[in-house]
């Protein structure tokens, strides 16, 4: 990936608790991925759609070497439809039924791509219900257990990304990572 992507990623991480971690110091250069914030979640299969027809143009690429990566099958298959009324082919796949050589833009969970890379990744579907938020939890050491995987977990996916990158958050989303994201590293968009 990108020197940018990688510091994007790893402003994820970045917590009072976590001071030990180092971020990767990628030697390629490339676009600062972007972060769309409090947008409609009914507007996302728009913005993931103009995104993936301009990176992979500026890319020089099919559409088809994006991915789109969700926290659940329900988000992921509700996307690839949305997607496919964008004008955007897109297929849900569940965990194992990964077919790389389809040539759709391939729309997984964020556990279902650990271990791949594609050259234009999204992250969306971060809508309420689908994180902990701190009220779900009577224990405060327990929420911050889960909220750092979460983290974990989001910053796995938008590693994924080798060349553009864009984070999809929807108006509302409480999402531990996303709430107090340090901006600095991206290109910010929305409402």
């Amino acid at each position: 990936s990108t020197r940018q992507i990688d510091q994007a990623a790893f402003s994820i991480l970045v917590t009072e608790e976590e001071d030990e971690l180092v971020a990767s110091n990628s030697v390629h250069e490339g676009p600062s991925p972007l972060l769309v914030r409090d947008i409609d979640v009914d507007k996302q299969a728009e913005w993931i759609a103009r995104f993936v027809r301009q990176m992979a143009h500026h890319l020089h690429l099919k559409t088809s070497a994006a991915a789109v990566l969700v926290p659940n099958a329900a988000t992921g298959e509700t996307i690839a439809s949305e997607l496919k009324m964008q004008g955007v082919e897109a297929r849900f796949f569940a965990g194992r039924d990964i077919d790389l050589k389809v040539d759709v833009v391939h729309v997984l969970t964020l556990h279902s791509a650990k271990g791949l890379e594609f050259p234009i990744v999204v992250v969306a579907g971060l809508d309420g219900g689908t994180w902990p938020v701190p009220e779900d939890f009577d224990d405060p050491d327990l929420f911050a257990e889960r909220a750092r995987h979460e983290r974990r977990v989001l910053y796995v996916g938008l590693t994924r990304a080798m060349r553009g990158l864009m984070l999809v958050v929807p108006e509302g989303c409480r999402h531990p990572a996303v709430v107090d994201l340090d901006v600095s590293h991206w290109h910010v968009e929305g409402a």
